[in-house]
């Protein structure tokens, strides 16, 4: 079954691929320049010259998807004003990354696509056969404004395929009150290590009974666990996804380090309490009451931190640290979403989509998207926008958000790193997290041998 399905994906992509604009359209061109059948897409038709339709991850009444479809409108608005093309933009959520995904397979499989679709940046993958270059649709100076670590992923064969669209990172958020007032200093986080984040997490915890200096989470698809491998050195798979490359030494030191914390209490897992998808509900109220040290995530959860705080009543600051270094530096896992132009769209829907693209690169739209988000403001011009200036001065965390993504790390490249982190990997780590006095060293050792060789059979049937 999985064969047929990755044999009906292939083929859905080299349609797209041979397809000539949208698919059955006859290329002709009227007196404004706008191809014929740009007013169609797979999600409908419009009665203005050129319809738009963008697949996202959100439903349509999500605040980001409200937001997004908003931004678009102004920009139908404008276009029109400039160009005479009159434009319909509508945005068509998915309601969830894997059903985004879903939809996209079977896309590809019936030649039946939008013009736009965001797509969770490891997933790209999978999807990147159905992009357009967007060199040939955007400037070059646009796409080079784009942050390098986030472009990482939306880059294939030295190819432009995508963009940034909701990203995020794995950093440390820290209680900076209960940081002094166990003796460290802010100072000591710009270069720290995995072996002082554990120090500093028990000498936070040792100021009281109920405080803990960090807490234990793996998040839904191993995404900590897999920081922690990049910060080691260490890789999930070779630049084809055709092998695995983690292996004990990369795999084992971040596991065994949350074990002994968990053993000698410096670390909280609410894991025997909460279901693997719900973990933040025990960690945001524990950090907002200052009863947490360190949350180790995505640089989302720095929000939500945030607002635990003051529902909570307290005024304690927060700093956004890089994640800890490992031997192999502060390489970090970035995740969210990218956005592309899918092949099979028309040449005039091509280059309206772009221009849409460049203006929400427009730094003003950067900035306001990361203010409503809370995901990253993806470009570097950004930092010059007076309204992102404002913010930074209200919270300085915004330059940091900014600037740490430097150390980002390539996802995986394997199109089956789905199938491997929710039936080989996460399963694993939410036992070990309810039971960490049943796991030793050369148990979790035998544990990460046994999710390579179970990893890389994934890979070869499913190849």
């Amino acid at each position: 079954m999985k064969k047929l399905i990755a044999l009906l994906l292939a083929l859905g992509m080299l349609l797209s691929l041979t397809a000539c604009g949208k698919g059955g359209t006859s290329g002709k061109v009227n007196e404004k320049g706008v191809v014929e059948g740009s007013n169609v897409s797979a999600s409908g038709q419009a009665d203005t010259d050129v319809y738009i339709d963008m697949w996202g991850s959100w439903a349509n009444d999500n605040f980001r998807a409200v937001f997004l479809q908003e931004v678009a409108d102004e920009f139908c608005k404008q276009y029109e004003e400039e160009t005479g093309i009159s434009v319909t933009f509508e945005y068509v959520g998915q309601g969830s990354y894997g059903g985004l995904s879903e939809k996209l397979a079977s896309g590809a499989a019936t030649n039946i696509l939008p013009v736009i679709s965001q797509v969770e940046e490891q997933a790209f993958s999978r999807f990147y056969p159905l992009a357009a270059d967007l060199s040939q649709y955007m400037k070059q100076e646009v796409l080079d404004d784009y942050l390098d670590g986030l472009m990482v992923s939306c880059t294939r064969d030295g190819k432009k395929l995508a963009v940034p669209s909701a990203r995020s990172y794995v950093v440390a958020i820290v209680n900076t009150d209960l940081l002094t007032a166990a003796g460290h200093s802010v100072e000591e986080l710009e270069d720290w290590t995995w072996e002082e984040y554990h120090q500093i997490s028990k000498d936070i915890s040792a100021l009281g009974d109920d405080i803990y200096g960090s807490a234990v989470y793996w998040d839904e698809d191993a995404w900590i666990w897999e920081s922690g491998l990049y910060s080691e050195g260490g890789a999930v798979d070779n630049e084809d996804g055709t092998k695995i490359l983690f292996d004990t030494k990369t795999g084992t030191p971040i596991i065994n380090l949350m074990i002994e914390m968990m053993k000698d209490g410096s670390a909280y897992s609410g894991y025997n309490e909460y279901g693997y998808t719900e973990i933040t509900d025990a960690t945001y109220p524990m950090f907002g009451s200052g009863k947490l040290g360190i949350n180790i995530g995505s640089i989302t959860q720095y929000s939500g931190c945030k607002l635990y705080r003051d529902e909570s009543g307290n005024d304690f600051e927060i700093l956004v640290a890089k994640q800890p270094a490992g031997a192999g530096g502060f390489s970090c896992v970035t995740g969210g979403s990218n956005m592309f132009i899918t092949q099979q769209a028309t040449e005039t829907q091509k280059k309206v989509a772009a221009a849409f693209f460049e203006y929400l690169a427009q730094p003003e739209n950067v900035a306001a998207w990361s203010a409503v988000s809370g995901y990253m403001a993806s470009t570097k011009s950004v930092e010059n926008d007076p309204s992102f200036l404002a913010e930074c001065e209200k919270d300085p965390n915004l330059l940091n958000i900014l600037h740490y993504v430097e150390d980002a790390h390539a996802r995986p490249s394997t199109k089956h790193w789905q199938d491997m982190y929710s039936n080989v990997i996460i399963q694993d780590l939410v036992r070990l997290s309810q039971k960490p006095e049943d796991y030793d060293p050369a148990a979790v050792e035998a544990m990460v041998q046994g999710w390579a060789e179970k990893c890389q059979a994934i890979i070869d049937e499913g190849n």
